[in-house]
């Protein structure tokens, strides 16, 4: 929604969201799973709407829960959601503070591409792929970089981003890469990158008539 700016949006969605947690608590409902795929989406919110420190905070909080109560789905989400948070907040530090930052989201990520691995989703695990390959180039990683987008743009070629959090990051994570190594390639997902969200106008404009 923020990558349309549209703002009004997505601050709707992250109250209906927070109302619905809000209810749980009230309503006493104990289903763990639910619980935390709602923190993986106001993790997301967060991210979105540059809140990194809450968004942070409750991803971590889903993570936890997920490894407490051996949930699976959600702890792949809340970690590609942690990674991102920390590869924009090792954007807005410096120094050791930032390295540090980026080692953190590093870990995220690898351990997000582990978790959908292990449960045998490979479509799931592009997201976290494209912001580790994101984040190792930032590192001067760049072959380490180049080897996961690499493996991104052959999943795109043939395949959809369904179930991906935030898709619009998939793009703007590779396009980043591409374009940091001089590699022609990044014209071209910049150009798949617009072609979804010019999709993504159109289907909010459809469900509006």
């Amino acid at each position: 929604d923020l990558a349309q700016g549209d703002f009004v949006s997505a601050q709707m969605r992250l109250e209906k969201v927070k109302n619905q947690m809000l209810f749980r608590k009230q309503q006493g409902i104990d289903d763990p799973l639910s619980w935390a795929r709602l923190l993986c989406d106001l993790g997301l919110l967060y991210q979105q709407q540059g809140k990194l420190e809450q968004g942070r905070l409750v991803s971590e909080e889903a993570v936890k829960l997920c490894q407490e109560m051996n949930l699976s789905d959600a702890p792949g989400y809340a970690l590609t959601n942690l990674g991102y948070i920390f590869f924009e907040q090792a954007q807005e530090s410096s120094g050791g503070s930032s390295l540090e930052l980026l080692e953190k989201a590093q870990e995220a990520f690898k351990e997000s591409v582990q978790t959908w691995e292990n449960e045998d989703r490979t479509n799931l695990k592009i997201e976290a792929l494209a912001g580790l390959g994101l984040t190792q180039a930032k590192m001067g990683n760049a072959l380490d970089a180049l080897e996961c987008i690499e493996t991104v743009l052959l999943h795109l070629a043939d395949h959809s981003l369904l179930g991906a959090l935030d898709p619009t990051r998939i793009f703007v994570s590779c396009w980043e890469v591409l374009k940091l190594v001089e590699d022609p390639r990044a014209i071209d997902v910049l150009a798949m990158g617009l072609k979804h969200l010019d999709d993504l106008v159109e289907k909010q404009d459809d469900s509006s008539l």
